[in-house]
């Protein structure tokens, strides 16, 4: 979560040009968020699914519940290609698909 959340601060900084590219995790332990940002990316956490597969598959089905959604579609957001294929298998595993 904290790679997505720098990944975007640089952006809406301009840090990054007006390239949305995805840093590693090493990259992102050291990135100071300002007030303003701490703020905002602490209220967009009700919104995400963070954990283990087992904490994942419970809040996206009380994210489901909640939004009244039959459907849910996933996005992981990492720098390295096969950690996102990973997370997407562990999701898959975790609800028997």
């Amino acid at each position: 979560a904290r790679v997505r959340d720098v990944t975007f601060a640089k952006l809406m900084r301009g840090m990054n040009g007006n390239a949305l590219k995805i840093i590693p995790p090493q990259h992102a332990a050291t990135f100071e968020f300002t007030a303003m940002e701490q703020m905002y990316f602490e209220s967009q956490k009700r919104h995400k699914a963070i954990g283990s597969p087992s904490q994942v598959k419970e809040q996206l089905i009380g994210l489901a519940q909640k939004f009244g959604a039959n459907e849910i579609i996933a996005v992981t957001i990492t720098h390295d290609f096969a950690v996102r294929l990973r997370s997407y298998e562990l999701i898959a595993e975790s609800f028997d698909l």
